[in-house]
C-alpha cells in the first residue's frame, strides 16, 4: 500500500522508485487501521506465521523480505 499514489497510478510508485510503501493493521471490530511498518519500496506478499506471532513481507523493488514481530 502507498501512501502517494493511488491503485490505478500505482506504476508511477515503481517508476519513482522511493520508500512510499507501508504495511497496516486493520481491526473490523472498530473498522480502524494502524500502520505498522513505513518507507518501503513496494511491499508485497505477506504471509503470516502459523502461530500468527510474525509475519513475513517482501519488498519487489529492493528484491528484500523481512519479518516482523506481532508478538514477543
Amino acid at each position: 500500500l502507498t501512501y502517494k499514489y493511488s491503485p490505478k497510478d500505482i506504476l508511477l510508485g515503481v517508476f519513482e522508485y522511493l520508500p512510499h510503501g507501508r504495511l497496516l493493521k486493520y481491526d473490523p471490530s472498530t473498522k480502524t487501521a494502524t500502520v505498522l511498518v513505513t518507507d518501503l519500496y513496494f511491499p508485497n506478499a505477506v504471509a503470516l506465521s502459523k502461530k500468527e506471532d510474525f509475519f513475513i513481507y517482501c519488498e519487489t523493488l529492493i528484491f528484500r523480505c523481512r519479518k516482523y514481530w506481532l508478538e514477543g
